[in-house]
């Protein structure tokens, strides 16, 4: 070949160049938490600035790989922060931990007294008087030698035209016995209709009965002390229907009724 032909066959690009590939529209990213979404305009559009040394225009594109605009416009993040997802699993252990301890908590009580064993068949009363405004847990542990069905109800006690006044808002049963001013157990049912409750089908064992109650004032004529007065009844568990019997239920309401009958006349007096 003459020495014309072998300076034009140099000059020829080569068809298997030996340096980096083509970049292409879309890269991936160096870790498995990010995805190239660049489309191929940004690529066909982009202005070919000066690169570092090294990497330049190459074959006709820009390598546009080391361009910190590129980069942030071109991959996005699918995977948090290692530590931001090891808090997201800590903050979902700790709530689930409270949710499963939720039930077996504690209830501070601010009241109360044992109410000793109550058969069955047996029946106890309680209560409390309260003096000033606030929010109280009275909790009267009691035990039973059997199976029960318990029931019982109260009647809330405050003069008219008194300034305080008291609401009573649920009765809780936990079980366990009462210990200074923590009934300690698991809670077992809530009814919010104190003025009649009842809690059936209950085994042998220690049980402790936790009223809330609401004293608030108002305007009035006197100041005197408020308060509430109950019963608990038990009964052997029937298998038929844990509701207590006409019978039984007439002889505590008109126990009740004499109970908040006597109080409001000592009261007047």
């Amino acid at each position: 070949m003459s020495a014309w032909g072998r300076r034009r066959a140099a000059s020829r690009p080569s068809a298997s160049p030996t340096g980096p590939a083509p970049m292409t529209a879309s890269r991936a990213g160096s870790s498995d938490c990010f995805v190239s979404v660049c489309p191929i305009w940004r690529v066909i559009f982009s202005p070919i600035a000066p690169a570092p040394r090294g990497r330049g225009v190459v074959h006709g594109q820009a390598t546009l790989e080391h361009r910190p605009a590129f980069r942030a416009a071109c991959h996005r993040p699918l995977c948090p922060p290692k530590g931001r997802e090891d808090m997201k699993l800590k903050s979902v252990v700790a709530v689930a931990a409270l949710v499963a301890s939720a039930p077996s908590m504690a209830a501070v009580c601010t009241g109360g007294y044992g109410l000793g064993t109550l058969g069955p068949p047996g029946a106890s009363w309680f209560g409390e008087s309260f003096s000033s405004r606030g929010s109280y847990l009275d909790c009267y542990s009691f035990s039973l030698s059997g199976t029960a069905d318990s029931f019982g109800g109260t009647i809330e006690l405050d003069p008219m035209l008194n300034r305080l006044d008291i609401d009573l808002t649920s009765i809780q049963l936990y079980s366990g016995a009462l210990m200074g001013n923590t009934g300690n157990g698991t809670l077992l049912a809530t009814d919010n209709t104190p003025g009649l409750f009842s809690f059936g089908a209950l085994a042998a064992g220690t049980y402790t009965l936790a009223v809330a109650s609401k004293v608030t004032a108002d305007w009035g004529l006197w100041n005197a002390p408020v308060g509430y007065v109950g019963l608990l009844v038990t009964d052997r568990a029937s298998v038929a229907s844990p509701a207590p019997e006409p019978g039984a239920m007439a002889l505590m309401l008109a126990g009740l009724v004499g109970v908040g009958a006597a109080a409001r006349r000592r009261r007047k007096d």
